[in-house]
């Protein structure tokens, strides 16, 4: 069965409408997701000691999600379960772990920010969220739904977090001062991921399996998947960065995540 989850995101409230492609499945294959499986090399880890804000419509609704840590809620409804599917299944392709799956970076926290509601992410949600995450001291804030208009506000308090040493991983949107993420397009499919700039980096986010509603699991495609995807990849090179001892920053993890990438640029 195949279900199309539709985000509508109204312009004037950051967001251009998107979809989520999602295909409920009853298998359990063994899939262990790494690094080099799309495209990265020298990178191996588990994520642990790392923490992860994931800007997303609500509580993962999967009890195979692991290491939630908080949660919070930053809309107008009062019910924090993800409804849509997206919460699940980013932060299953992160920290999702069971017998048969195993997620990016199963031992690194989430804190999972609720500021979509209706299908719409506003302004003041998004920012709220990401100062949350500066709050929380987190590594990683992602925001894995594609961004339309630009707002002065959240570009400032994307540059604070920065600022604070967290890399922003967000759904192509290279307008705004962060680690921008495309899916590949159709005829792309052979590549695994490639920088196509210094800030924008695609990834094969097509039928990527993760954790779904109901404690269910499904096959999923689209750049929420993506931006999951990255996410995890660099929570394993942050964790590598501090277990060397490295002093890293934003822009250092861009060089070394670069320089992981197996793939040529795009042509």
């Amino acid at each position: 069965m195949e279900i199309l989850t539709p985000l509508i995101f109204k312009k004037g409230n950051m967001h251009k409408q998107t979809h989520l492609k999602t295909k409920i499945t009853a298998e359990q294959p063994f899939i262990k997701y790494t690094p080099e499986m799309f495209g990265f090399h020298n990178l191996s880890g588990t994520g642990l000691g790392t923490t992860i804000c994931v800007v997303t419509d609500g509580k993962p609704d999967n009890k195979y999600v692991n290491n939630v840590k908080s949660i919070v809620n930053f809309t107008t409804n009062k019910e924090l379960a993800d409804s849509h599917g997206e919460g699940t299944v980013v932060s299953g392709i992160l920290t999702g772990k069971n017998q048969h799956f195993e997620g990016m970076c199963p031992d690194a926290s989430l804190f999972i920010a609720k500021a979509i509601d209706g299908g719409i992410l506003k302004f003041d949600a998004a920012i709220a969220a990401v100062l949350w995450g500066i709050i929380n001291h987190v590594d990683i804030i992602a925001i894995p739904t594609p961004l339309e208009d630009s707002c002065d506000v959240l570009m400032n308090t994307l540059d604070k977090a920065i600022d604070n040493n967290i890399l922003v991983v967000m759904a192509d949107s290279g307008s705004y001062p962060a680690l921008s993420v495309r899916d590949f397009e159709d005829k792309d499919l052979g590549k695994m991921s490639c920088f196509v700039t210094n800030n924008t980096i695609c990834i094969n986010g097509k039928n990527v399996y993760s954790t779904f509603l109901n404690d269910g699991f499904a096959y999923c495609q689209g750049v929420s998947c993506s931006v999951a995807l990255i996410a995890g990849v660099a929570s394993i090179l942050i964790e590598k960065n501090k277990t060397q001892g490295t002093k890293y920053n934003p822009k250092l993890l861009l060089n070394q995540l670069m320089q992981s990438v197996i793939e040529s640029p795009l042509e």
